[in-house]
């Protein structure tokens, strides 16, 4: 490059850097990821902790334990409600579920999700109330008005079904719908207490549901109250600090992963593809876990949900440049490690390795100072971006200030005229961020030209291996260029709401109904205080809740799934099966649905539903028999039905993983519960605060120790159901009641019984095994990404016909990329489960299964970048490429795309992969030799930007395919190889 555009760059970025606010520096010592030094030096002078220190670090944070003790606050509450005389007349025999019902509603989220968690916990238990009277009165109805004993062999059959079908129906909608967990629960609740205690109840009686009733809905609501009045969390605010957290973490990730690719030396920076993806996607899933909670809420605010919904969709698009970054830097360390192992051979030492790899660091040193005034912009642009998030809101409070709630926030004042100075900034054209930011991206697109011309002279006499580092130059150039452009488009946004949104104002909720039925559910986790937010959560990792389930991912229909459509003549739409040909009059179409139907009988959550419902009612038995009703109320046998309903789980590896915890924590209760009647010994005050002491240890442990989290749930709820119990005996002076161990005893029976039943209930008629739904899913999941490549691909293939994909095309592609990335998260929670799955027949191959869910992972990652690459190629250098060796780009992709279906098949079948077949190394290699054949790099008819992202295409591609020889090897060693010589040798 000539030596005045060096110069002019060179000034430009100390121009860039002279801007930068003087508390910039700090923002960057205090954001950017330190590398940890090799020195011995440097860790020689480090002092060691302090036994102060080490205290210290243990201890919460104000955010932890501002939830722990909102959440205690409520249970206390609960408490005193259930053992106050009073209160608890009102509520009559079933006071004591306003405390336990607390225990699953921790109110301490957002108020628009704990007002969504509470409406469909309400509504269920109200479902669950109209089925029971429907129950009530039917039973009724059935007995022998004659008889005086009102338990009797009809009504308990008719009240036997009418549990049979409740709980069948609460444990389908449970697997099905996520969201709906709160709902369940409180309808198993209401219904298991209901419906058995309504056999010893003679008339038709409607009180005895209301006594159920009244608790369930008194909890809801005084979980809101709390909520609502101690220490509200803002769901916006909310929003802006985890948006600050992720603007943050990719300014960081961006800047640091720019300098080490710049550097002609090879830093000590660790990143491969699984941390690129890590690393990326966490902060994204929780902002867009944030939206999903402003979108539930009225808020008071300049912003509305729309706005950050938009803001949200912004960010996203930062993630396939912030992974094409990423991705430059592996691949350059890639020609590090190749240019070590070429030196380490001096017999066989590659000439032409070392040529390219000098090429390309020329390449790096001619286009460093161009690339460092870009990417300095951006960070400018970012971190003012960041700075400007609290003036579209309330300003959030600090610890100080949340310590002393509710009174007035400290130092205000200083807030608005940072507020005053910002809109100034932000709305004067010769100060807007957006201005730099542009002249940056203008200044850093005329020389492009110009460095096009100079790696063309630098490239046109060297071999065609060279091209290679070529493309890795074009690859980290496109995508700090879309990063700046994903920038800008952010700067402008928050720019044009600075203009617009003069003022705080109202804004209501604008979801549909369907689309709020059918969103997935929040994350319970989301929350914080200021300067906790990331320590927060950084403990909750990729949780089943955050990632959402698909809903419609049943193994049992992945058959189903990959088949094609056909029609019949009337328009309906079949998938075509291979047995039998599309229904076409009325007879077929009745016996289609019937096994449609047949099919649905037989699916895994249709068994494990009926399972458990037919085990409820075989446990309720007693209290349908006239001869052992006394007995089973005395114990209070429902708890053991409402235990084996909630911890029944369909998957062996995760029942057997919480079976321990489950029986250790049901222990513990016990033991805590009679600690803390022997401590108090009846006395209500001394109760309530001992248990208040209790309960906020247990909450932390629950709220941020995820392996114990069941274990500090089935403490509380053991402990609860001790206390109150023993205490109603000592209060109404029952006589002959069961001192305190005793009661432990029971309760901790009652649970271990529901636990024993359930895991029972799991081998029959077979359990479902982990490890083969994994496998399973990992067949479904690359049949996806299958799906997924030969549309990104199509453009490459068939040359443009002037039209595009239609927006909501494009809305269903990302869909298609969400899904992929939720199932992989949930492959990776069975992966990890496996280990508690005993290994009856052999061990399972989890290094195998490890590598091969590694390998999706980043093939998914992949996708998403060719996808953005594709996309933004111009559309006259896109149909030059698709028109350039058509039928051989056709043999290449059938390859890889026969590859994919086969690894798909081989996994969901297990039949092994054929003996003779195109890898994808070999692919790769016959179109490359056409290909070179064809085209020369650098030809006049192409621009720079349409150079740019067929370079970036060209990359991600190659990194696929060499992800997809690791997965074929990966399923080679799973399923094997059907090699027609073994066949003859075992037929000799």
């Amino acid at each position: 490059m000539p030596n005045q555009d060096m110069e002019m760059l060179n000034q430009q970025r100390q121009s860039t850097e002279d801007h930068v606010p003087s508390s910039e520096n700090d923002k960057k010592e205090s954001t950017t990821i330190r590398v940890p030094t090799t020195n011995a030096s440097a860790k020689s002078d480090k002092p060691p902790p302090t036994m102060f220190s080490r205290l210290k670090n243990m201890m919460p944070t104000f955010a932890q334990s501002r939830k722990t003790i909102k959440s205690s606050i409520a249970l206390a509450l609960a408490l005193i409600i259930n053992i106050n005389p009073t209160t608890r007349g009102a509520l009559g025999d079933g006071a004591l579920l306003v405390t336990i019902v607390m225990v699953f509603y921790f109110p301490s989220k957002t108020i628009g999700v704990q007002t969504e968690a509470v409406v469909y916990g309400t509504f269920g238990a109200l479902v669950g109330a109209a089925w029971c009277f429907l129950g009530m009165y039917l039973g009724n109805l059935a007995r022998d008005k004659t008889n005086p004993v009102p338990v009797q062999p009809a009504c308990s059959a008719v009240l036997a079904v009418f549990l049979f079908v409740a709980t069948f129906v609460i444990n389908y909608v449970r697997m099905k719908l996520p969201k709906a967990n709160f709902a369940c629960i409180n309808a198993c609740i209401q219904t298991t207490m209901a419906l058995t205690q309504v056999s010893i109840i003679p008339g038709f009686y409607p009180i005895l549901i209301w006594s159920f009733m009244k608790p369930i809905a008194l909890a809801g609501g005084l979980s809101l109250a709390v909520n609502y009045f101690i220490w509200p969390d803002d769901s916006v605010t909310n929003y802006m600090l985890v948006l600050k957290k992720t603007l943050l973490g990719c300014k960081s990730f961006v800047k640091e992963h720019s300098d080490a690719f710049l550097e002609t030396s090879l830093g000590d920076l660790e990143t491969t593809l699984p941390t690129i993806l890590s690393k990326v996607q966490g902060d994204i899933l929780m902002l867009i876990d944030s939206k999903r909670a402003v979108q539930r809420e009225i808020i008071y605010s300049r912003v509305s949900a729309q706005d950050l919904s938009n803001i949200t969709r912004i960010v996203k698009a930062l993630r396939p440049t912030i992974h094409g970054i990423g991705l430059s830097w592996v691949l350059k360390k890639q020609y590090y490690a190749e240019k070590k192992d070429s030196e380490n051979k001096d017999e066989s030492k590659d000439e032409n390795l070392d040529g390219e790899f000098e090429k390309l660091l020329q390449s790096i040193q001619s286009m460093q100072p161009a690339c460092e005034v870009l990417v300095d912009a951006s960070q400018t642009a970012i971190t003012q971006c960041v700075s400007s998030l609290d003036h579209f809101h309330r300003f959030v409070r600090t610890t100080l200030n949340s310590i002393l709630w509710p009174f007035p926030r400290f130092f205000y004042s200083g807030n608005i005229e940072a507020r005053k100075q910002q809109h100034i900034e932000m709305t004067t054209p010769s100060t807007c961020p957006s201005e730099k930011l542009q002249q940056a991206i203008n200044q850093f697109d005329e020389m492009a030209g110009d460095r096009l011309e100079y790696f063309k002279s630098l490239y046109r006499n060297g071999s065609s291996s060279e091209h290679r580092s070529l493309y890795l130059i074009y690859l980290y150039q496109y995508n700090i260029r879309e990063n700046a452009l994903c920038t800008l488009q952010l700067i402008k946004y928050m720019e044009e709401l600075e203009k617009t949104r003069p003022g705080r104002r109202l804004w209501f909720p604008h979801m549909s109904i369907r689309k709020w039925f059918k969103s997935p559910e929040v994350d319970a986790n989301i929350g914080g205080d200021a300067n906790n937010y990331g320590e927060m959560n950084q403990q909750q990792g990729m949780t089943l809740v955050r990632t959402a389930t698909r809903q419609d991912m049943n193994t049992n229909n992945a058959s189903t799934e990959k088949r094609s459509i056909t029609k019949t003549v009337g328009g309906r739409v079949y998938m075509r099966d291979a047995d039998v040909e599309a229904p076409v009059t009325l007879r077929e179409r009745f016996f289609y649905r019937t096994q449609i139907v047949s099919e649905w009988l037989f699916e895994t959550d249709t068994v494990f539903a009926f399972k458990t419902a037919v085990g409820v009612v075989l446990g309720a038995i007693p209290c349908y028999m006239a001869s052992q009703v006394s007995w089973y109320f005395a114990w209070h046998g429902q708890w053991a039905l409402i235990t084996l309903v909630l911890w029944m789980t369909p998957m062996t590896g995760m029942f057997n993983f919480t079976l321990l915890l489950k029986v250790i924590g049901t222990i513990l209760g016990g033991v805590f519960g009679i600690v803390v009647w022997e401590i108090t010994q009846g006395n209500p005050y001394a109760l309530v605060v001992v248990c208040f002491i209790v309960f906020l240890p247990l909450y932390h442990v629950f709220f941020y120790g995820n392996t114990l989290r069941i274990v500090a749930l089935m403490i509380k709820v053991t402990m609860l159901l001790i206390v109150v119990y023993e205490y109603d005996f000592k209060r109404y002076g029952t006589t002959n009641y069961d001192p305190v161990w005793t009661l432990a005893g029971k309760r901790v029976l009652l649970v271990l019984i529901g636990i024993i039943a359930s895991s029972v209930l799991m081998i029959i008629p077979y359990p479902v095994i982990g490890r083969v739904e994994l496998r399973k899913r990992l067949s479904q999941t690359i049949y996806d990404i299958e799906r997924s490549y030969s549309i990104v691909n199509a453009s490459v293939i068939c040359a443009s016909n002037g039209k595009s994909r239609t927006e909501a095309q494009e809305k269903s592609f990302r869909q298609l990329s969400l899904d992929i990335r939720r199932q992989i998260e949930d492959e990776r929670m069975f992966l990890l489960l496996s280990v508690f799955e005993p290994p009856l027949r052999g061990k399972f191959p989890k290094d195998t299964y490890a590598k091969l869910l590694g390998s999706v992972d980043n093939m998914a990652g992949l996708i998403q970048g060719m996808s953005h690459s594709v996309r933004n190629v111009d559309p006259v250098w896109r149909n030059i490429v698709a028109n350039t060796l058509i039928q051989e780009r056709k043999d290449y992709l059938t390859a890889i795309m026969t590859t994919l279906k086969l690894t798909s098949s081989a996994l969901a079948t297990k039949l092994p992969l054929p003996p003779y077949m195109i890898s994808p190394d070999e692919a790769r290699r016959r179109f490359k030799t056409a290909l070179e054949q064809k085209i020369q790099n650098g030809a006049p008819e192409v621009s720079p930007e349409a150079f740019s992202g067929y370079s970036a295409y060209i990359l991600n591609s190659n990194t696929f395919l060499e992800e997809l020889q690791t997965l074929l090897k990966a399923v080679e060693d799973l399923v094997g190889i059907d090699d027609p010589n073994e066949w003859l040798r075992s037929r000799a």
